[in-house]
């Protein structure tokens, strides 16, 4: 199940998520394999939607009912409770006042989709088509010199 918690603060509101908005804007840190991961997943953006999140919850709530009433919940929590910051359970806090922005436009991209977010899509595939055939042209030309 996941959390939000909204706390006002002096210098704004801050809002704490656990798994359903993460923050990954750097790779630095991760191991090579984490890394080609969080890219390949679709988590290398600000304020996302986690996709396992969305995929754990697809497979527990499989109505149009369901999705409504998540998707309504969202758009309530960013448009009826202004906040400044977010800290996620993953990726880095914002603190530069953007939040809002931010996960307003994370959520309205999940209600576009419908709630079909899928782990892997086509851009996930041609990123990962891409690292393998720059993977097998360098192996090549270090056994071919």
């Amino acid at each position: 199940a996941e959390a939000l918690l909204l706390i006002p603060t002096t210098r704004g509101t801050l809002l704490l998520s656990a798994d359903l908005f993460q923050n990954i804007v750097s790779l630095r840190g991760c191991s090579p394999l984490g890394a080609l991961a969080t890219w390949l997943l679709g988590f290398y953006r600000p304020a996302a939607i986690g996709k396992g999140f969305v995929a754990v919850w697809q497979q527990q709530h499989t109505t149009e009912t369901s999705f409504r009433s998540l998707a309504d919940q969202l758009v309530e929590i960013v448009r009826d409770h202004p906040f400044k910051y977010l800290i996620s359970a993953h990726g880095e806090p914002i603190i530069d006042g953007s939040a809002q922005h931010l996960v307003t436009r994370s959520v309205a991209a999940f209600v576009r989709s419908g709630g079909r977010l899928r782990l892997i899509d086509a851009s996930v595939l041609a990123r990962l088509l891409f690292v393998v055939l720059t993977l097998v042209i360098f192996v090549y030309s270090l056994f071919s010199a």
